[in-house]
Order: structure tokens, then C-alpha cells, then sequence
């Protein structure tokens, strides 16, 4: 038998619990159950506060669970502990756009644009608030330069 004192199983077995109700979460979500799969990662939230995986798959879980505001919520706080985040900011720019919030999703796309040049989903989250505020040519246009870069893209070719 393995000799493993007391104080050294405490400290790995809540670790190992929060992973799995980490990996429960994740796995919640591909199958799309998402209402489960928001209380596995709330759970994990409380295990491990401010981690942003956590934090980032929460956020998504409440966003597909149709929990706007909690995502909302949930990218605000990401932004607060990474506010350079390209990430963060096209999280939390999405989470905008559902709330017709067009500038402020224009706003931070952009800056997450201005840290990660040509990243994909950020581009993408912007042609979609550009083309809400009336600039569907710039919209397209950037589209057509996303959709030269990735041409086996189907999202792309979906967003056009």
C-alpha cells in the first residue's frame, strides 16, 4: 500500500473533481446540451475562479443556453483580466451584437484587430456589425479578402 499523507490528498483530489466537471462541461457542450453544460462550468467556476478557459466556455455555454446577459457578463470579466485579449474582446463583441450594441462591438473588434492583424473571427464579428450599421460594402469587402485567404472556409462563404 502507498504510504500518501492526508494534507497531500486534499490538495490533488479537488483538482482532479474540477477537472472533470471542466471536462463534463466541454463535453456537455459538443453534444449541445447546453443548460448542462452551464452548471458543470458554473461549478468549475467556483473551483477554479478566474480561470479564463473556465471563464471563456462559460460564457459561450450561457451564450448558447441563450443566458445573454450572464455570457455578457462573463466577457465583461474576461476583459477585466486580459483587457489586450483579442479573444476577450471578439467574445465579448459577439456578446454585443446580440444586444444590438453595433459601436461597441465595432469598437472592440477593431482594437482586437489592431493586437491580432487579420484574425478570422474577430474579422468576421466585425463584417457582421458593419453590415448592421448600414456599411454593407466595407462588410463585403472584407469578406472578399477573408474568403481569398481561407477559400475552403465555409463560414466565410455562409457570412457572404
Amino acid at each position: 500500500m502507498i504510504n500518501v499523507p492526508l494534507a497531500v490528498l486534499l490538495l490533488i483530489l479537488p483538482s482532479a473533481r474540477a477537472a472533470t466537471a471542466f471536462d463534463a462541461g466541454m463535453k456537455m457542450m459538443t453534444e449541445k446540451r447546453y443548460p448542462e453544460a452551464v452548471k458543470a462550468l458554473e461549478h468549475e467556476a467556483h473551483t477554479n475562479p478566474g480561470s479564463p478557459e473556465v471563464l471563456l466556455n462559460l460564457g459561450w455555454a450561457y451564450w448558447h443556453a441563450r443566458k445573454l446577459e450572464k455570457a455578457r457578463g462573463v466577457g465583461e470579466t474576461l476583459l477585466k483580466l486580459d483587457p489586450e485579449s483579442a479573444v476577450f474582446m471578439t467574445f465579448l463583441a459577439n456578446m454585443e451584437l446580440e444586444r444590438k450594441n453595433y459601436p461597441r462591438a465595432i469598437a472592440l473588434t477593431t482594437r482586437a484587430l489592431a493586437a491580432v492583424p487579420d484574425d478570422k473571427h474577430a474579422t468576421l464579428v466585425l463584417a457582421r456589425a458593419l453590415s448592421r450599421v448600414e456599411r454593407g460594402p466595407e462588410a463585403l469587402a472584407m469578406l472578399d479578402r477573408l474568403a481569398a485567404r481561407f477559400p475552403d472556409d465555409a463560414e466565410i462563404r455562409f457570412r457572404k
